[in-house]
C-alpha cells in the first residue's frame, strides 16, 4: 500500500457559471466567507481551478479571505467554444474577468495569475485598467519574449509541448502529463500529479491550437500598472524562465519580486506553505494602504 496522503483538495463552498458577453460560460468555485476580502485565482494553459487546491484547501487563507478560483474559457468545467475568435483576442480573456468580478461582486479583488493567467491579467488590463482592482500577483508568469537573460527551451520541454498539442491521442495524452510533471522541479505525490493530467486533459486539441501564438507584447501595459504587485517566479522554472519574472518586476513600479530558489513553474504548489504566507501578507498589506 502507498504511504502517500489521498488526494483530496477542499470541495467548493459555492460554485457558478457565469455567462460572459460572447455567451461562453465560466466555471467559477469559491471559499470563505463573502464579506472577506477577494482574492481571485486564475491558472494556467491546459490546467483547471484544480491547480489552486493547496490555497483554497488551505484554512489559513480561507478562513480570512474569500478565495475564488475560475476555469478559464476552454479549459475544466467552462465552455469550450469552437471559433478561434473566442480565444485570440484580448478583449474575451478581459471579458471573462470583469464578468467574474461584477457578476460575483468581487470588491477591489487581488488577482492572481499563473503562468498564461499572468496573460490573462494582462489581457483585462489592456481592456480596463487597474482601478476595479487592489492588486496583482503574477506566479510564474510569461509577460514578454525576447527577454536578455532567457534560454530556449530544452529538447524536453519542446517535445511536451508538441506532443500535447498532437492530433494522436496517444501522444496527445502523453504529452498532456509531460507537461503537467514539467510544471514541477520536484514532482508532487503520483495520485496528485495524475489528478492533474487527468484534469488536463478538458482541454481540448482545437483549444490548445487556438491559444498558442497569440501576440505577447505588454510591456506599456505593466508601465502602466498602479495598485500593489507582487511577483513570484522559481528559479527552477523550465517553462517560464526565472528572467521573465525579473523582468516583470522591473517593468512595473509597483512591483516587488519574490524568489522560490528551489521550485519550478509551480511555486504555489510546490512550496505552499511559504507562498500562502506571502499570499495572506500581501493582503494585509493591501487593507493597510
Amino acid at each position: 500500500m502507498s504511504d502517500q496522503p489521498p488526494f483530496s483538495p477542499a470541495p467548493p463552498e459555492r460554485m457558478s457559471r457565469l455567462p460572459t458577453p460572447d455567451g461562453t460560460r465560466i466555471a467559477l468555485y469559491e471559499w470563505g466567507d463573502k464579506g472577506l476580502p477577494p482574492i481571485l485565482l486564475i491558472h494556467g494553459i491546459y490546467q483547471s481551478a484544480l491547480n489552486w487546491h493547496r490555497q483554497f484547501s488551505a484554512v489559513d487563507l480561507t478562513s480570512r479571505h474569500r478565495v475564488v478560483a475560475i476555469d478559464l474559457r476552454g479549459h475544466g468545467a467552462s465552455d469550450k467554444p469552437g471559433s478561434a475568435d473566442h480565444y485570440r483576442k484580448s478583449r474575451c480573456w478581459a471579458d471573462d474577468i470583469r464578468t467574474v468580478i461584477e457578476q460575483a461582486e468581487l470588491r477591489r479583488p487581488a488577482l492572481v495569475g499563473w503562468s498564461y493567467g499572468g496573460r490573462v491579467i494582462n489581457d483585462y488590463l489592456s481592456v480596463y485598467g487597474d482601478s476595479a482592482l487592489g492588486g496583482l500577483v503574477y506566479v510564474g508568469a510569461r509577460t514578454a519574449t525576447g527577454i536578455p537573460g532567457e534560454t530556449r527551451h530544452s529538447e524536453g520541454v519542446a517535445q511536451a509541448s508538441r506532443n500535447a498539442k498532437s492530433e494522436d491521442p496517444v501522444l496527445f495524452m502523453k504529452g498532456t502529463r509531460q507537461f503537467t510533471r514539467i510544471c514541477f522541479h520536484r514532482a508532487p505525490p503520483r495520485q496528485e500529479l495524475d489528478a492533474l493530467a487527468m484534469n488536463s486533459m478538458q482541454t481540448p486539441l482545437y483549444v490548445r491550437n487556438h491559444m498558442v501564438g497569440r501576440p505577447l507584447d505588454y510591456s506599456e501595459v505593466l508601465k502602466s500598472v498602479r495598485v500593489p504587485t507582487l511577483v513570484v517566479h522559481g528559479r527552477k522554472d523550465r517553462i517560464v524562465p526565472f528572467p521573465v519574472g525579473e523582468f516583470t518586476a522591473s517593468a512595473i513600479a509597483s512591483a516587488r519580486l519574490e524568489a522560490f530558489d528551489d521550485a519550478g513553474h509551480s511555486p504555489f504548489a510546490e512550496a505552499p506553505e511559504r507562498f500562502n504566507r506571502l499570499l495572506d501578507a500581501f493582503m494585509q498589506q493591501l487593507l493597510a494602504d
